[in-house]
């Protein structure tokens, strides 16, 4: 059997000339394409059949099979490549994709056809698809009109969420209290006399409330100092120590350390680094609050409107009156900047509802809700309350 991985180049890469060499146990080449390298092959051959992956009988739950993999040269690629590119990046810009290798199993002999289970797999990163009102956009373009905007904020907390997304968690922690530090820090650079002055910072400490308060808990991402506290269920102030006492250590470590920290073993790093963009998610939107001024919201409904870009929803209610227990029926219609349902917009229109219904209706018990498009009759909520039936 033949195993054959290939790796792409993270970027266009040109190569004076090439030709195939050992590496790991295999033999790569450079895939070329009209004088651009677009990636590694490796190939190794004669290699038995039971390193194919395979699926196997499960005992227990629903599935009948899982598929197990056996190869072991795929880790062992992965990490010669790895560190090739660290030589290289010491120079250029350059990188390898070794977390979207494709890796293929090929018969070699007539008596193998048949007998290879699993013939190719690859490996991808996952991609994330953001869920953006469109208010929201046209409410950022205004708030740029009107005035600066946070673009020192944006920077970094880009790059911290690109590292995040990357897995590079000690560069997402270092971008992120970077802001934190750059707002809130008053050029403070000793321990002792930044958390000081980042505890009396009123902003900061909401923000930090407000992140504990939501729950930021330990999840699955092994042992680590900020796990160990987390665990205790930990004040504003203790979280700002940590901080600091990482910063400390991510930032200002060195070599000579015998517990120096190594741009391979990021694991650690991982739950410091959600807290900490956790809590520099707080501050970037503290930063755009104005976009959220009312007069935009104003101006956002008028541009649709003279775009034609407006839904009317009818909304029917029927409730319970307390006096005399009989059932009645109110009809109320929103009119929405929009051309179709999105989530946003009908979530706004059931609380925009249920704010007038208690304005006009305080003590009726509410039983059915339906909304709909006025123009379409298309569903957009129904809601039945079975307290007020009984």
């Amino acid at each position: 059997m033949r195993i054959r991985y290939t790796i792409p180049f993270t970027s266009k890469t040109a190569l004076s000339d090439h030709w195939a060499f050992p590496v790991a146990g295999g033999m790569c080449r450079v895939m070329d394409e009209d004088g651009i390298a677009r990636g590694l092959e490796v190939v190794f051959e004669n290699q038995p059949l039971d390193l194919a992956p395979a699926f196997l009988p499960v005992d227990a739950g629903p599935a009948k099979f899982e598929m197990k993999g056996r190869d072991h040269h795929l880790g062992h690629v992965r990490f010669i490549l790895d560190q090739a590119m660290a030589f290289l990046q010491c120079y250029f810009g350059v990188g390898l994709a070794t977390d979207q290798i494709k890796a293929a199993f090929e018969p070699e002999r007539p008596e193998e056809e048949g007998k290879i289970q699993v013939h190719s797999l690859a490996m991808g990163k996952r991609e994330f698809t953001h869920q953006l009102n469109f208010s929201m956009l046209t409410r950022a373009v205004m708030a740029a009109e009107a005035g600066p905007a946070p673009v020192f904020e944006a920077a970094l907390l880009t790059s911290a969420r690109e590292a995040l997304t990357q897995q590079r968690f000690i560069d997402s922690f270092r971008y992120a209290f970077l802001l934190i530090e750059f707002l809130f820090g008053d050029g403070k650079f000793k321990g002792d006399g930044l958390k000081a002055v980042l505890k009396k910072n009123t902003t900061l400490v909401s923000i930090v409330r407000e992140v504990l308060a939501d729950g930021m808990s330990p999840f699955d991402t092994g042992p680590s100092d900020t796990a160990t506290l987390l665990v205790t269920n930990p004040g504003v102030d203790e979280v700002i120590d940590h901080l600091v006492d990482q910063r400390g250590f991510y930032f200002h470590g060195n070599i000579k350390r015998k517990d120096t920290w190594k741009p391979n073993q990021q694991a650690k790093a991982k739950l410091l680094a959600f807290l900490a963009i956790h809590i520099a998610t707080g501050v970037g939107r503290a930063a755009a609050a104005p976009m959220f001024d009312e007069r935009f919201n104003q101006r956002h409904a008028e541009y649709a409107k003279a775009s034609g870009a407006t839904i009317v929803l009818q909304v029917r209610a029927v409730f319970i009156e307390p006096d005399n227990g009989l059932s009645r029926e109110a009809n109320f219609n929103f009119s929405c900047p929009g051309t179709r349902l999105s989530p946003a917009l009908v979530q706004g229109v059931a609380k925009e509802f249920f704010a007038v219904f208690e304005q006009h209706h305080p003590v009726e018990a509410l039983t059915t809700v339906m909304c709909v498009r006025q123009d379409t009759g298309e569903k957009a909520f129904e809601m039945t309350f079975y307290p007020a039936a009984r």
